[in-house]
């Protein structure tokens, strides 16, 4: 019975072989290389296409192996067992996907298609630069493959990447080749406005932060000066009405208080809405004047 790792345990798997290839042991590239263990990841994307961590966990290792691996035998070995090219031919031909409403989107793995075959075609076509150095591996193993793969490239690859480099909510004729060569232009001037920005920031955090500290200075000198004058103030209050001769030029005043005039109390107001029951009153003849 073929056991198909499921969930977390599928992926940790795959991890697990990224992080062998990382090792770069020649004892495990020879092992991973002559086993089957790179077509068993690739069946695992075929029978799991929507599944994007798987994806992004395989593109990991394309990446690492294709840009970062130097043994040319692990590398031929790595794309021979793995049937990349034949995987990618056989995916693309399912490219989109029916739904239940007969509505056509990208298939799921369409994602991993595109990043590995442009991937492997810059290898082919070689980097950018003085001299345009192909990988001749790459290229020796995609001659094996055939026809399928270039045909592959210019129909199913050169439309997707148009689709993609299209720009969403606008509009899409816009040059991208000439995008591309302005932007190595326009990134040290874009750098250089990027660095003046924080060169400003920073001198101006540098002026508030000395402006702030001679305010704190001079506030600290203001409450000493202040301080010094409370107390300056007190000892020549005391002085004055302690010992005159001490400070010259102060003059000591006589306040006369005058005496307050005694209250009537029947103005006061707790006293005037008392009722005055020093008078007496018949209450028989009240009471006679209120039944009349």
């Amino acid at each position: 019975m073929k056991f198909v790792p499921l969930g977390q345990q599928r992926l940790r798997t795959v991890e697990l072989v990224h992080k062998m290839v990382q090792l770069r042991k020649d004892v495990l590239y020879d092992s991973m290389g002559a086993s089957l263990i790179f077509k068993n990841i690739i069946d695992l994307v075929k029978q799991y296409p929507w599944n994007n961590f798987l994806q992004l966990k395989v593109m990991n290792i394309f990446n690492d192996v294709l840009d970062n691996c130097e043994n040319v035998k692990f590398k031929k070995d790595f794309l021979v067992s793995s049937g990349i090219g034949p995987a990618i031919v056989e995916m693309q031909k399912t490219a989109s996907f029916t739904m239940e409403s007969e509505r056509l989107i990208r298939n799921g793995y369409m994602a991993l298609v595109v990043h590995i075959s442009n991937k492997i075609q810059k290898k082919v076509e070689g980097t950018a630069g003085a001299d345009k150095i192909s990988d001749i591996t790459v290229s020796e193993y995609l001659e094996s493959v055939g026809e399928d793969w270039r045909s592959f490239v210019d129909n199913e690859l050169k439309k997707s990447n148009e689709n993609n480099n299209k720009t969403l909510g606008g509009s899409t004729t816009r040059n991208v080749e000439d995008d591309d060569e302005k932007n190595d232009e326009n990134y040290d001037v874009q750098m250089e406005k990027i660095m003046q920005r924080f060169t400003n920031f920073n001198r101006i955090l540098s002026q508030n932060s000395a402006t702030d500290d001679d305010e704190d200075e001079e506030d600290e000198d203001t409450q000493e000066e202040e301080k010094n004058f409370d107390e300056d103030d007190g000892d020549k209050s005391t002085s004055t009405y302690s010992d005159t001769s001490s400070d010259a030029g102060v003059k000591v005043q006589k306040v006369v208080f005058t005496e307050a005039e005694p209250l009537k109390e029947e103005f006061v107001d707790s006293n005037f809405w008392k009722v005055n029951v020093t008078e007496e009153y018949d209450v028989d003849a009240l009471l006679a004047e209120l039944e009349s």
